[in-house]
């Protein structure tokens, strides 16, 4: 099958879920945030997972599509998901 495609072509889908012992504290020395708990030992199937962001068709490729040819993919995280 010469010219054929070996990856998979469609939307790209973002989806982002908060860890149980993840809390994002400010420091008061920085205006910055730092994470304390984290993610690890949780199953990811307990979580309750939301999607954030989708890509399909642009009217000339598939989002898939364009991170074969680019090598890259961005999107946002939506101002109003809270940290952590």
């Amino acid at each position: 099958m010469s010219g054929a495609s070996l990856t998979p072509i469609g939307p790209v889908l973002e989806y982002m879920a908060a860890c149980p012992a993840s809390e994002f504290l400010r420091c008061r020395s920085k205006s910055r945030l730092t994470r304390s708990g984290g993610c690890s030992g949780v199953e990811a199937a307990s979580l309750n997972w939301f999607k954030i962001s989708e890509s399909g068709w642009n009217g000339r490729e598939f989002a898939s599509e364009t991170i074969t040819r680019t090598r890259s993919w961005t999107f946002e995280i939506p101002a109003e998901v809270a940290p952590g």
